[in-house]
């Protein structure tokens, strides 16, 4: 796994209690209901406060963990399509963007089974984004 120089400078110079969450699950407003139904449909209940994702909430959540970086990444099965999977790596990029010092992400494809759309898809989404690393 290849990292930004900027992710391996953050882990190069962190101490032994810092910490990195490399699976930080990020889900926009738009997003909340599928979230919801995903975790009911695998007998899992998200906390209602962790509903709409906010990058406040995942920053508070953060300090009390003593998180220091986040990866952000998409639950399975979010992006069904590669225009859908575009339009998160563009929110997640932003966020990235607002909090470098405190987010990294995931870059997502479409669907997984989809072989040669998302080598092609793929190509654009480092180009347009520059994910931290990428995963199906």
């Amino acid at each position: 796994m290849k990292l930004k120089p900027s992710v391996l400078l953050l882990m190069t110079t962190m101490t032994t209690a810092q910490r990195i969450d490399i699976h930080h699950h990020f889900f926009p407003p738009s997003l909340s209901r599928i979230k919801a139904a995903h975790s009911q449909a695998v007998g899992f209940r998200t906390p209602p406060e962790n509903l709409p994702w906010n990058m406040d909430l995942s920053l508070r959540a953060m300090d009390s963990l003593d998180i220091q970086l986040a990866v952000l990444s998409l639950p399975s099965g979010i992006a069904e399509t590669f225009e859908e999977a575009k339009t998160l790596n563009a929110a997640m990029h932003e966020i990235v963007l607002q909090r470098r010092d405190k987010f990294a992400f995931w870059g997502c494809l479409g669907d997984w089974r989809d072989v040669q759309g998302n080598h092609h898809d793929s190509s654009l989404n480092l180009a347009s984004h520059s994910p931290d690393v990428m995963t199906f």
